[in-house]
């Protein structure tokens, strides 16, 4: 039973590695681990290879606080069984 909520908020583009690989190195050893990318660029290619990735959400830059919350809610929400159904 999880006790807490995993998850990052890492941008796509970061001096060391992408956003993805750091994605891919860390769902290796935490397979429960979710991500909310963030970035300013509109690239919709690159972006969309973020968002095909399970337990991940996209946030473009600039965004509110509520933008942020909706999408950890919507990323926390992912894998939970629907009890209206």
């Amino acid at each position: 039973m999880q006790t807490g909520s995993n998850w990052w908020l890492p941008t796509i583009y970061m001096p060391e590695m992408n956003g993805l690989e750091l994605y891919r190195q860390i769902k290796d050893e935490q397979s429960d681990m979710r991500f909310i990318f963030i970035t300013g660029y509109s690239n919709q290619e690159e972006t969309s290879r973020y968002i095909s990735e399970p337990q991940t959400e996209l946030l473009q830059k600039p965004f509110r606080s509520q933008n942020l919350a909706v999408k950890v809610r919507e990323l926390l929400n992912q894998d939970r069984p629907n009890i209206n159904n």
